[in-house]
């Protein structure tokens, strides 16, 4: 079976509430990162690599009017908010030991992903990775998901897709992926348990 993990919020831990409040004590300069910057078109540049780190940076600070210094630390946080799943770890090892052909896609800006593989030593349980920002597509629009496809040679229907986000775990199921969404390394474990996969 070919199996694609996602990273955060399934490989490493994503929690947007903690990663908000980790870089903003203030509740209206929370408020105001999130809505003017997090989950604005803005960071899909950043994910999708349309912009440099440092023009997302510039940009945020000016449509959010937070100091740059400030926004400038919280998209370097990225790396030190990302933390190993344990669990998700351990399951990525033992389908690797049954011989499954294993794969990352992830939305992620290009210095994260960069620090993120030189931080870490499990990059090579992976048959392929692929991050958004080098690809300059992003999750979920279908051509991302066909990209991987594509590139691996994989069989749809022997393929399981792992992801934390319902939009993201809807478009695989459009293309005829089998998908887990994940909640739980635990209950993860259980759904690729009912596949065959463990």
């Amino acid at each position: 079976m070919n199996i694609i993990f996602d990273l955060g919020g399934v490989t490493f831990t994503w929690n947007q509430h903690l990663f908000l409040s980790h870089n903003f004590k203030d509740s209206n300069e929370y408020n105001t990162a999130a809505k003017c910057i997090l989950n604005t078109s803005l960071w899909e540049k950043l994910d999708k690599g349309t912009a440099s780190t440092e023009e997302i940076i510039k940009k945020g600070s000016e449509q959010s009017e937070l100091p740059y210094k400030n926004v400038k630390k919280m998209v370097e946080s990225i790396p030190e908010i990302l933390q190993p799943i344990s669990e998700t770890i351990d399951i990525i090892k033992l389908l690797k030991s049954k011989g499954h052909k294993l794969f990352v896609l992830s939305n992620m800006g290009l210095d994260a992903a960069k620090k993120l593989e030189k931080k870490y030593h499990f990059w090579d349980l992976f048959d392929g990775i692929t991050f958004s920002s080098r690809v300059n597509m992003i999750k979920p629009d279908t051509e991302i998901f066909m990209h991987v496809i594509e590139k691996y040679g994989l069989d749809i229907k022997n393929t399981v897709f792992i992801d934390d986000t319902y939009e993201n775990i809807l478009a695989a199921t459009k293309l005829g992926i089998k998908v887990i969404h994940f909640d739980s390394a635990e209950n993860c474990r259980k759904e690729l348990t009912k596949l065959g996969c463990l």
